[in-house]
Formats: structure tokens, sequence, C-alpha cells
């Protein structure tokens, strides 16, 4: 038998978490939530979930644990010049708010001080830069697979 496992989406604004997640959930009748860092330990364990989490999750320890230790955690990944276009409204829509509200200075270095909390959490790190939705989801459903299979 194979047990519930979360998929847990981290990364910085602008990498593309909400928009795989409603992919996967649509793939994988999971049902996809936005997570703040303290509402981790209140969701129920034994529910197949596509998790969006916030930075505040990468940020402190008990609520990437929780994270870890319930599936799988994804670290979509984006060069910053990536994310910039995505965030500004370069990319052909309007800016987002937090790139209004922060501005680009702050988010760049939010950014750096960021990614190496990513990349010590993350069990897979896929490069959202590089390949659409659709190409993540199937890697990402594909590793899930492997994952669960292996898990007593």
């Amino acid at each position: 038998m194979i047990r519930a496992m979360w998929i847990s989406l981290i990364g910085f604004h602008g990498a593309g978490k909400q928009t795989l997640a409603r992919l996967l959930a649509r793939v994988s009748a999971r049902r996809t939530v936005a997570l703040a860092a303290l509402e981790a330990e209140a969701l129920p364990a034994a529910d197949d979930l596509v998790i969006v989490a916030d930075a505040e999750a990468v940020v402190r320890p008990a609520a990437g644990a929780v994270l870890a230790g319930a599936g799988l955690v994804v670290w979509l990944d984006a060069p910053w010049p990536e994310l910039r276009r995505r965030l500004s409204g370069a990319a052909g829509g309007a800016p987002a708010e937090i790139w209004t509200r922060s501005g680009e200075v702050v988010l760049q270095e939010r950014h750096a001080q960021l990614r190496p909390r990513y990349a010590a959490l993350a069990r897979l790190r896929l490069d959202s830069s590089r390949h659409g939705p659709s190409a993540l989801a199937r890697r990402l459903l594909a590793r899930t697979l492997q994952l669960a299979e292996s898990r007593p």
C-alpha cells in the first residue's frame, strides 16, 4: 500500500509554484494548499496534497521539517534575470504586487538570501526557466511515483 505523500513546492516569487500546483492538482487529483509556515503542523498528514509554501517555510526550521517529513520538497528555481522579467511585468503582464511594494533591489537581495535555504531543504530542483509547466509536471510526477513506490 502506498502512503499519502505531499508534494511541497518552494521557490522565489515568480518561479511558477502556483501555475505548477494548479496543473499538478488537475492531473493527480491532489488538493492544493497555499501554506504559511505557521500552518504546516495543522495540515492532515494523511492527505495527498500539493503544497505551495511561502518563504517563511524555508526560513523556519520546524516548518521545513514538517514539509520534508511528509513527502517531496521541490525547489522551483529560475535565475534572477528571469524572475525579474516575470515580476516586473516585462513578461507581458502587470507588475506583481510584491514588485511594486518591495522594489527590485530588495527582491534581488531576498532572492540571494533564500537560495541556499531552498537548496538545503529541497530533494529535487527544477529550473522553471528552461521547461514549461507541463514538462515540469511530468518530471515531478515521475519522481513522486518513484518515491512513493520505495516507501514502506
